[in-house]
């Protein structure tokens, strides 16, 4: 009586993972600047909506940039308390002496 049983054995070649990438040889440009964590600062914040970094508004945990926050403001909640025009309808600072 004969049998045949097949073999199951797999071979693996390492993976990706294990291997070192190509750049890790020299010191690149992306991964000198990116080299330091940036836990604290500017450089750690950013917008919620779009990413941006520069004029961001903290206040009451917003995190939101200037121009996503006047998109956003009035969904939020947000509305301007001096709305109107000046009394008299002129637009002057100061009265005239």
């Amino acid at each position: 009586r004969q049998t045949t049983t097949q073999s199951t054995h797999l071979e693996f070649s390492p993976t990706p993972s294990t291997t070192s990438p190509p750049h890790a040889d020299k010191m690149s440009h992306e991964s000198v600047w990116n080299s330091r964590p940036r836990n604290y600062g500017k450089g750690s914040r950013s917008c919620r909506v779009c990413k941006h970094t520069a004029g961001l508004i903290r206040k009451y945990d917003l995190n939101l940039c200037r121009q996503c926050f006047r998109e956003k403001a009035k969904d939020i909640g947000f509305n301007k308390v001096c709305d109107e025009k000046p009394l008299g309808g002129s637009t002057r600072r100061f009265p005239r002496e």
